[in-house]
């Protein structure tokens, strides 16, 4: 949850850690995925803390302000793979064989593809 979530996030703004817990819409774009990431959990019969949230942006404190995440570097220096289809594509895939709507991780998936591909 907090890789992707983080990763997603970070990768499309090219922020930080620090970043996607402090600015607004940042976390909202992150709290939207963990959101469907927790759903698709469900859906496969796993259930998370109900906290967990909440406790990974507690983790994600812990990292100094300025983190950038793996999958962020290599989108922004123009590396020819990434972690995007292991990360978000698995998130979309998930929510398509269990019938579950993701929309900001499908959103963001093909904003981050659009960076790649300019």
């Amino acid at each position: 949850m907090f890789i992707a979530s983080f990763a997603l996030v970070t990768s499309k703004h090219n922020s930080s850690f620090g970043a996607v817990c402090n600015e607004p819409v940042q976390r909202n774009e992150a709290v939207e995925i963990m959101r469907e990431i927790n759903a698709i959990a469900l859906g496969k019969g796993i259930l998370l803390d109900e906290k967990v949230i909440e406790n990974t942006f507690k983790t994600a404190m812990t990292f100094p302000f300025d983190t950038p995440s793996s999958m962020q570097l290599d989108i922004h220096s123009k590396k020819q793979s990434s972690e995007l289809d292991l990360l978000g594509g698995s998130i979309i895939q998930f929510g398509k064989e269990l019938n579950i709507d993701t929309p900001i991780t499908t959103t963001i998936y093909n904003e981050i593809k659009s960076i790649i591909h300019s």
